[in-house]
């Protein structure tokens, strides 16, 4: 049977966000022990990723000692649809934590309107459909 070796909370922010919201995140870290990892003098790399590779890489802003923010800004381009998080926490003694150990963050990004084409919309009024008969 397989334990898992570290966890990722999300703290605050949405698991589904619009194209181009600015809409901050936060996250903390969990050990093998269930107990929150201290980001002090550390720093916080962050991969999204779609289905078909890494579409943004950036470095989050740690808060406080247990949590790290960042955003996905409106000229981040990310596509729309499922996206993988995956954190490496680079501590000060040189030693690098990949989180999580089971599977990846997920959050789901949904296209906007802009993203739509143009389309028009075809109606009858009552008295042209009766007319017709």
């Amino acid at each position: 049977m397989y334990r898992v070796g570290n966890s990722v909370e999300q703290v605050f922010g949405g698991n589904i966000i619009k194209q181009g919201d600015r809409t901050p995140l936060g996250f903390s870290f969990r050990d093998e022990n269930g107990e929150l990892v201290s980001l002090l003098g550390a720093t916080v790399d962050v991969k999204l990723a779609n289905a078909f590779g890494i579409v943004l890489e950036t470095r989050a802003i740690i808060s406080d000692e247990y949590t790290v923010t960042f955003s996905i800004g409106a000229s981040d381009i990310t596509g729309a649809g499922e996206m993988r998080i995956e954190f490496t926490v680079n501590h000060a003694s040189g030693i690098k934590e990949k989180f999580p150990s089971d599977d990846w963050q997920r959050i789901k990004i949904t296209s906007t309107l802009e993203d739509l084409q143009k389309t028009g919309v075809a109606y009858f009024t009552f008295e042209k459909m009766t007319g017709e008969f």
